[in-house]
């Protein structure tokens, strides 16, 4: 990326606080990491406030050594102290995941320059009572970021927030064109790249394999990357169905390189989200033109428009007839792996970074006259 007089300008009064609940293993993890990475590039100050450690920290090896790192420890009442020193005179860009408000810590945050990045459609986590106050909070900011279209929906139908003041900025990765052109073998290797939550669906992916199993189809084989609440339950599930030689589980593989080695010998990501954001994973795969086999949902269809695999949640007679259509057409996955990764050049980090420094810029300018 390269410095310009009014990002110069700008960054050099502007400090930005990115403030997570945790920064574990994930996709929103990996946008504030490319975001903060990006900003520091550019000659911006950037911190990251973390409010609780967590168990899993890794990613944080991935941020640039320009990026301040604070975690917070204590009780709520020093966490809040804390938050209140460390945010002034900074805009803070708040990164929360799980649908979640926390509202005694926006409650900190009361005249300060405030940014919300919507990463998800969080309507499996939220009521009417949760919406209702996520609009107080939000509903007088001059901008709010959704990562989708879809995202915006939600804000808009189901938080009851204006449409003007949502901007929608879509995640980014670098593209550093990892192509891969290799022979698919006999069996066509699916990877499954998430934690595992329930709305990630893992259970439906490994019943319809088991079905196909059953029915005498057996070129394929499967590998979970991730970890997380669900894991022991699809495990034992997975024996259940008498799959322990079709499935490899690699657990938490964060670092990009490992990942990289992994991907480089996959023909198809598979997803089978009920709901998403702006998927990073997705992204990833893009990057080394695999083929994409996604549920049928909006942000989904978002990423891999036309030269993706799709098929209907709950529906296995749906996702026999994509995976049919993968087998089928073995020879021309590549193919549709290199139109996927040109794709990928409409969502550079590069143009994700740029964007946000325009709302950053539009909000510092509407606060301060």
């Amino acid at each position: 990326m390269k410095k310009n007089a009014v990002t110069a300008k700008i960054g050099e009064v502007l400090k930005i606080t990115l403030l997570v609940r945790y920064f574990t293993i994930g996709g929103l993890e990996r946008v504030v990491i490319s975001l903060a990475n990006g900003l520091v590039e550019l000659g911006w100050q950037v911190q990251i406030v973390i409010i609780s450690r967590g168990k899993r920290n890794s990613l944080i090896t991935e941020l640039d050594s320009n990026v301040n790192i604070i975690f917070l420890d204590g009780n709520f009442f020093s966490k809040a102290r804390i938050i209140r020193q460390v945010t002034k005179n900074t805009l803070v860009h708040i990164h929360f995941g799980d649908g979640k408000i926390h509202p005694f810590i926006r409650m900190q945050l009361l005249n300060r320059m405030v940014l919300v990045t919507y990463h998800s459609v969080y309507r499996h986590k939220r009521n009417r009572i949760l919406n209702c106050v996520d609009y107080l909070f939000n509903h007088n900011l001059p901008r709010i970021v959704a990562v989708s279209d879809s995202v915006k929906e939600f804000c808009c139908k189901d938080v009851g927030l204006v449409d003007k003041n949502i901007v929608v900025i879509k995640n980014g990765i670098k593209n550093e064109c990892r192509k891969k052109n290799h022979v698919i073998g006999e069996k066509v290797q699916f990877v499954v790249l998430c934690s595992m939550y329930p709305h990630k669906n893992h259970r439906e992916i490994i019943e319809n394999f088991a079905r196909l199993k059953n029915e005498g189809i057996q070129n394929w084989h499967l590998t979970f990357i991730g970890d997380g609440p669900c894991m022991s339950e699809l495990f034992l599930l997975a024996r259940q169905l008498g799959l322990e030689n079709d499935i490899s589980w690699l657990g938490a593989v964060w670092n990009r390189e490992l990942v990289g080695e992994v991907f480089e010998k996959m023909d198809v990501l598979l997803s089978a989200s009920k709901y998403e954001g702006f998927p990073i994973s997705i992204l990833e795969a893009m990057n080394y033109s695999i083929s994409l086999m996604l549920s049928d949902i909006p942000p989904h269809r978002e990423i891999g428009g036309e030269d993706s695999f799709y098929f209907e949640l709950g529906n296995y007679a749906s996702f026999k007839a994509s995976f049919a259509k993968i087998i089928d057409n073995k020879e021309m996955l590549f193919a549709i792996g290199q139109n996927l990764h040109e794709r990928l050049k409409k969502y550079d980090i590069d143009l994700t970074v740029e964007k946000y420094i325009a709302v950053y810029n539009e909000i510092y300018e509407i606060e301060n006259g």
